[in-house]
């Protein structure tokens, strides 16, 4: 949906939640090396306070119609959905006031082909002796980003159906109460 002149900052908001989730997702692909190891974190916290931003922004631009539209939107939505929105508003007020999300961080090995691959994809080169034939190929660390409450999944897999629900909410608030 084209944003209106009634809805340009919260789709303004909208969008910046989406570059701060590629961004992560990007470096979510990351196996080995990073040459920022905070940038996770730092676009794992830009996407929440954006995310979280754009309710209260569209609330700002629209105040008396979102009063009346937004309880039967939240009514509505499945458990699931509540509980995802209210997974983004608690890992927000995790990073904003608790200093962070709840995060797991494992170490896993991977293998010297993929250790490879990484560094030419980031543009280097590198040489390793592996020994004589049939001698192991040396593993390398690596550490892996969790939500404690979601393992198994990549951050960026996890703020996705996020970013999803916002996107609809706005959507859903455009359809619901085009501008007059």
């Amino acid at each position: 949906m084209i944003a209106t002149q009634h809805t340009e900052a919260t789709r303004k908001k909208l969008r910046e939640a989406g570059f701060f989730l590629r961004l992560l997702a990007t470096v979510d692909k990351a196996t080995v090396m990073t040459p920022e190891p905070e940038a996770p974190d730092f676009y794992l916290s830009a996407f929440f306070s954006a995310a979280r931003a754009v309710q209260w922004t569209l609330k700002k631009e629209r105040t008396d119609e979102w009063n009346a539209w937004n309880h039967g939107w939240f009514t509505a939505l499945t458990d699931a959905e509540k509980a995802n929105y209210q997974f983004l508003i608690d890992q927000r007020n995790n990073i904003h006031k608790a200093g962070g999300p709840e995060i797991t961080i494992t170490v896993a090995n991977v293998s010297l082909m993929e250790f490879m691959r990484e560094v030419s994809l980031q543009g280097g080169n590198v040489f390793i002796g592996t020994g004589m034939p049939g001698t192991p190929q040396p593993t390398f660390s690596k550490q892996e980003k969790t939500f404690t409450a979601l393992p198994g999944q990549t951050l960026g897999a996890v703020c996705q159906p996020l970013f999803d629900l916002v996107t609809r909410l706005v959507d859903d608030f455009e359809r619901a109460r085009p501008p007059t």
